[in-house]
């Protein structure tokens, strides 16, 4: 009961939007998870100059046509209009929402019943004032967890950046870690996809927001162009504000890899952005260990295993070199290798490899040879 009014409080409604391409393969799966749960769906389909796959017809066999509404689809074999601007899709989505909340999501997430169920509960039982609630992102294939603004009461939150785009929310916001949504494991070929296609926006944006050379920068590591990456790297260095310290951090432990002869200067530099971090210590414990420098490699190691794993995790992190995850274990097992103990590093490693996440990991890896190195990144 409302304890002012003495009336029932009314339940709020409940949108769920997404912005698609071609989603038949995958959009499926969320929308049978999210279908009992909200009140309306709102998909914002445009797939540029490719030939629309059956993502309409998935969506329709899924969703009850009432709780359904296809953004500008006049009919299910229309060819839409690209947009070529991830802020600009949501934000069409956004404006065409009639619930009281709107929950976002991507077509290769994936919600359980009881997430769903918090959610409901949150909006219920949220004050007047807040306007946002950031939740859990369990992503797949980075192995970590970021907090992101995931339920926004309608009109108080508009999207901004053509690529990698966030939500700029009016008003106060809460955390409710509680909540998780999960992000599938990528297909490789639509990865590379994406990626070309992220490169295609930030080449047209670059100049309206130059910390987009970060993000370019990031799409020309994933796609392996070595030169490109270093020059975006480089110039992302020279214009990302103070502020931006995990962007900064990233792009150094990429470079250290780009350019080699500069490695050790690059991953002192993330060590002194961010020093509670673990990654560049890591990559350091590598870089020593190749040259056989044993000892430089062991105090790195140590510094390593002393920081307490960072409350929050920075979004940029690399989940195998935290808490009990493989990374670690591989490390020590190297450096054991290098010292020469190799009756102690067999003893460990046939240990660790009964954990499958150290087996899956370091299966293809001769630990015999130091001059392998891992790095999620």
């Amino acid at each position: 009961m409302n304890e002012i009014e003495g009336t029932p409080k009314k339940v709020p409604t409940l949108s769920a939007c997404f912005i698609a391409g071609n989603e038949a393969h995958c959009i499926g799966n969320i929308l049978r998870d999210i279908r009992d749960h909200v009140d309306e769906v709102v998909i914002v389909k445009a797939v540029g100059n490719q030939m629309h796959d059956s993502t309409a017809l998935v969506a329709l066999d899924c969703i009850a046509e009432k709780k359904l509404h296809l953004a500008a689809y006049g009919n299910r074999d229309e060819t839409l209009p690209h947009i070529d601007d991830f802020a600009a899709a949501r934000n069409k989505s956004f404006s065409l929402a009639a619930g009281d909340w709107i929950l976002w999501l991507d077509c290769d997430d994936r919600v359980t019943p009881e997430n769903m169920a918090r959610i409901r509960e949150a909006i219920a039982t949220v004050p007047d004032d807040v306007n946002a609630l950031f939740c859990s992102y369990a992503i797949a294939d980075k192995g970590s967890v970021i907090l992101r603004e995931r339920l926004i009461r309608n009109g108080k939150g508009k999207w901004r950046g053509a690529i990698h785009e966030t939500c700029v929310v009016e008003g106060k916001a809460l955390e409710c870690p509680q909540i998780v949504i999960h992000h599938t494991d990528p297909d490789p070929a639509k990865s590379e996809g994406s990626a070309r296609r992220n490169l295609a926006i930030l080449d047209r944006v670059l100049e309206q927001y130059p910390r987009h050379l970060f993000y370019r920068h990031a799409e020309h590591v994933r796609l392996g162009n070595v030169d490109a990456a270093r020059a975006d790297g480089l110039a992302a260095l020279a214009c990302l504000h103070k502020d931006n310290a995990e962007e900064r951090y990233l792009v150094h432990l990429n470079l250290a890899e780009l350019e080699p002869d500069r490695a050790e200067a690059h991953l002192a530099a993330a060590v002194q952005l961010q020093p509670h971090r673990r990654e560049a210590f890591a990559m350091l414990v590598q870089y020593h260990t190749r040259r056989g420098q044993v000892s430089q490699a062991t105090s790195y190691f140590r510094m390593l295993d002393a920081l307490p794993v960072p409350a929050p995790l920075p979004w940029t992190h690399q989940a195998c070199w935290y808490g009990k995850a493989w990374g670690r274990a591989y490390l020590r097992v190297r450096l054991l290798r290098a010292a020469g103990q190799h009756e102690q590093a067999a003893g460990e490693h046939a240990a660790n490899l009964l954990d499958p996440e150290y087996r899956a990991h370091t299966a293809a890896l001769d630990l015999d040879q130091p001059t392998q190195d891992t790095n999620p990144n």
